[in-house]
């Protein structure tokens, strides 16, 4: 069990951008680790399961339909890079 994470959901998220449940989780928690700019969240899909409490296969499913509605960009590594659009 992951300890000590903690992510703000703001406002903003909530009113503009529209997102709900797990995509909102998984939103806030990418952007509170990557909202200093040129920062990127580096992190498996088990570890952002972890840290959601969801399956993997619910973690992968949410990051796609993030990434589809262009909310956040990942970048094809060894390891899954995760940038929130500014």
């Amino acid at each position: 069990m992951t300890n000590n994470i903690s992510f703000i959901v703001h406002s903003w998220m909530l009113t503009s951008l529209e997102l709900k449940g797990n995509e909102l989780i998984a939103y806030a928690i990418i952007y509170k680790y990557s909202d200093i700019k040129g920062q990127k969240f580096v992190v498996s899909i088990r570890k952002l399961a972890e840290i959601m409490n969801v399956s993997k296969n619910t973690a992968q499913a949410v990051l796609d339909s993030l990434i589809k509605k262009g909310f956040i960009h990942s970048v094809a590594v060894s390891y899954t890079h995760l940038r929130a659009h500014e």
